[in-house]
């Protein structure tokens, strides 16, 4: 089939489905191409374009005249609201009160002005749910594909069809993942268009995701991708650490590499982007790891629930109850759950809207005193409660100089404080876990205000009081 010629073009850096970031309720969008005539534009001629609403036609922006130059034209679009979703029309005119039937020109589809996410980590962020449940697109929720076509958000949303960055290919299909849903419900309250980018990657370890200068991986990738979009993201959705529980791995080292991801890419895009994160959720296959080896689950847990205390917009959410569809991978549902759970951190935290619930509980400060161990929980909006309160099968751990230090009458003191009462005389300094092991239970306490979870946490020192 032959080109069509006589219509005034649009380049292809505005594409149907497209999400332009926002900034203060509203966007610039410049519009360039070129008119495709048979002889030469006409100087006489204007090109003008236009924005109007897809669900009532009214125009947003009116007519404005392009910049020609010669058949090639270039128009900024200024102060785009937040919302859509929205068409963009050109057009060549020599009648200025004549607009609408000037020579035909192309349009642009479903264009949404909103806030952009990037998708990062491995396989639990890719997205490899593949259990049924309902999660169903919203039309305004788009995704950048690996094809570099923004789309309507459907799962899989890493699949790599047309790929143009194989960087992240992924080995097979991949199935749900957490992010439409939370794209969704974030949506549902700022009520304007949210744009998801794939980032992500089954299997990769930290280190594939640390800046390193002149290397092509994750990082220049998805540093490629922030830049791609107009360099003004929303956030990033971190969903990562599992490679690195591995005993061939450096969990111990996993706080300083998040650390300088987070300060590398800050200073790559010259803000201070937020970070949700994900806690470590569980692992029930193969051995169980133990508190008297080698931990690694817990030191990755401990290190994401330190980084969000001590890095400046750093949020963690926790995962450890979210059911499975295979021995390490959430569910559909799990991941809807998650999914939510990220939004009202996204919401809580980000756009500063305080009915959500942005904090799940996380250990405050543990203390002896008398002959028992207390421990302070903050984030608490409701009340703790125990759904298992016998010690032996709890996700509860306390060791001392001695070991392990086996404990009795695990119970709520108060809406944010649990106690124990150690069975031993205590030797040396004490230290306190919950849910640390790779295969934790899934009865972690959890606030009866919110149905969060405490975060997991692991040697947190106990005080002497």
């Amino acid at each position: 089939m032959s080109e069509i010629t006589n219509i005034v073009k649009i380049s292809d850096e505005l594409s149907d489905w497209q999400i332009i970031a926002q900034t203060g309720g509203f966007a610039d969008i410049t519009v360039r191409g070129r008119a495709c005539f048979d002889v030469p534009l006409d100087p006489s001629l204007k090109i003008y374009a236009r924005i109007i609403s897809e669900n009532t036609q009214l125009p947003i922006v009116n007519w404005t005249e392009a910049q020609r130059s010669g058949d090639d034209y270039s128009a900024v679009l200024r102060s785009v609201p937040a919302g859509g979703l929205y068409t963009i029309e050109v057009t060549a005119c020599g009648d200025p009160l004549n607009l609408e039937w000037g020579a035909r020109g192309e349009c642009r589809k479903h264009i949404g002005v909103g806030d952009i996410y990037i998708i990062a980590g491995q396989s639990n962020s890719a997205g490899y749910g593949k259990t049924p449940a309902a999660d169903i697109p919203d039309i305004r929720v788009h995704l950048l594909r690996n094809c570099m076509k923004w789309d309507l958000a459907t799962h899989p949303m890493n699949e790599s069809t047309r790929s143009l960055h194989q960087i992240n290919a992924e080995g097979g299909n991949p199935g749900h993942s957490p992010w439409l849903s939370f794209a969704k419900t974030v949506l549902s309250e700022v009520n304007y268009p949210i744009g998801l980018v794939a980032a992500s990657l089954g299997g990769s370890p930290i280190s594939a995701w640390l800046s390193e200068d002149g290397k092509e991986n994750l990082y220049s990738n998805m540093l490629g991708l922030i830049r791609a979009v107009g360099g003004n993201v929303k956030g990033i959705l971190w969903y990562q650490g599992c490679n690195d529980t591995d005993e061939n791995r450096l969990a111990v080292v996993y706080y300083d590499q998040f650390c300088r991801l987070v300060s590398s890419l800050r200073k790559d895009i010259g803000y201070d982007v937020p970070f949700i994160t994900v806690q470590l959720n569980r692992y029930i296959a193969g051995a169980q790891d133990n508190y008297d080896g080698e931990p690694n689950y817990g030191l990755v847990r401990e290190a994401q629930r330190r980084a969000a205390r001590e890095l400046d917009k750093v949020y963690i959410v926790p995962a450890i109850d979210l059911p499975l569809s295979d021995a390490i991978h959430n569910s559909t549902a799990g991941n809807i759950t998650l999914g939510e759970r990220c939004a009202y951190t996204a919401l809580g935290e980000i756009y500063k809207k305080s009915v959500y619930p942005s904090a799940a509980p996380d250990i405050d400060e543990a203390y002896l005193e008398n002959d028992r161990i207390i421990m302070r929980f903050a984030n608490v909006r409701g009340y703790l409660h125990l759904l298992n309160s016998v010690p032996e099968t709890s996700n509860f751990h306390f060791r001392d100089g001695s070991g392990t230090l086996p404990f009795s009458e695990l119970r709520l003191d108060s809406a944010n404080t649990i106690s124990v009462r150690p069975l031993r005389e205590i030797s040396g300094d004490v230290y306190a876990s919950l849910a640390s092991l790779r295969d934790a239970r899934m009865t972690s306490p959890f606030d009866r205000g919110t149905g969060l979870p405490a975060l997991c946490f692991f040697d947190v020192p106990v005080k002497i009081r």
